[in-house]
């Protein structure tokens, strides 16, 4: 295999890890689609954003007064029952009865009614003396609502997208930024070594070679290991990085080899891309995070910030470590399409 067709699959294998991380994001806000709608259903949110479409209304409980005068049929009763029964509520639900609950029990000799065996499967109730039971209130769940949709694509985005701009924005300050933040040193003709005018010559010579502006290039003095980067976000602010064990350890070839490497980097526009990449991780690590502190509200059963708090944090996870192993992937590809324009 030659280098060229080596680029070529290179460049052909990162399209298709970047349409699998495109699809990976665009997987995540599906995800916390169906987790906003679990966290509807499970709770009583569902009847206040499902509520038109719904064959009935829930039965909320009311209190009953101890007075059995005070007792509305019309505000606190849906369908008022027989006397015996009317006594059994007000007796079980205030603990007192017309004549007390000594007279209670002699009030009646009629059994009580037993309200477990009429209710439905479904949760439906039917009063004492009606052979018609109300409808039932536990409706299967509800997958599809365009509201929902739009609010948690709206949301997501928003979540996501500000705290990648503002990673990408920090990034793309420049390379002779990111060069200073890691150590670097930048070389001067005028305030050379030999060694390190040896390094500028070689830099000027691959600059020639890619018909580009000569990059800064910076020195890292205290790291001994063998190593360069390239730092930019587009060619015109890109810069060079060597380490100090590079420039005293590797022989001019070497060294030109190097540098041939960072220039492909520079020319095939690499920096910018792991910089987007790294803004995109980063807002969907704000997604575990903001999961991670709605999980913490108070726990209840129709709490569904604490539901979709804890959903929202297992999917921002799963996607930052999905979307770091696509990332390994990419950096992987970009390498060997380095290394094969290097030549």
């Amino acid at each position: 295999m030659s280098f060229f067709e080596q680029q070529d699959r290179s460049r052909r294998a990162t399209r298709t890890l970047v349409g699998v991380f495109v699809a990976a994001v665009m997987f995540t806000g599906i995800c916390i689609y169906f987790a906003a709608m679990l966290s509807i259903n499970t709770t009583s949110l569902k009847w206040a954003v499902f509520g038109d479409r719904l064959s009935c209304q829930p039965i909320v409980p009311t209190s009953v007064t101890t007075s059995p005068r005070a007792i509305s049929a019309q505000t606190t009763i849906p369908l008022l029952p027989s006397a015996p029964d009317l006594d059994y509520q007000v007796g079980r639900f205030s603990g007192l009865s017309r004549l007390g609950n000594a007279a209670r029990r002699g009030f009646s000799s009629a059994p009580r009614p037993n309200y477990r065996s009429n209710r439905s499967v479904g949760g439906g109730y039917s009063p004492p003396g009606s052979n018609s039971p109300m409808p039932n209130c536990r409706q299967s769940a509800i997958w599809w609502d365009g509201r929902v949709l739009c609010w948690t694509l709206l949301g997501t985005a928003m979540l996501m997208g500000i705290p990648a701009w503002w990673k990408i924005e920090q990034l793309r300050a420049g390379g002779a930024v990111i060069a200073a933040e890691l150590g670097g040193r930048r070389i001067f003709v005028e305030q050379a070594t030999p060694a390190e005018r040896q390094l500028l010559n070689i830099v000027e010579e691959m600059a020639i070679a890619a018909t580009i502006a000569v990059p800064p290039v910076y020195l890292l003095d205290n790291e001994a290991g063998i190593n360069a980067f390239a730092a930019g976000f587009t060619v015109n602010d890109a810069v060079i990085g060597v380490t100090q064990g590079s420039l005293e350890q590797l022989t001019r070839d070497e060294l030109q080899g190097v540098i041939a490497h960072e220039f492909s980097h520079i020319l095939n526009g690499d920096m910018a891309m792991n910089i987007r990449l790294m803004g995109v991780l980063h807002g969907i690590l704000c997604l575990h995070l903001t999961g991670r502190l709605l999980s913490y509200t108070t726990w209840s059963r129709d709490n569904p910030l604490w539901i979709f708090g804890l959903m929202l944090r297992a999917i921002g996870f799963s996607g930052f470590i999905s979307g770091r192993l696509i990332q390994s992937a990419i950096s992987r590809q970009r390498e060997l399409l380095a290394d094969a324009s290097a030549v």
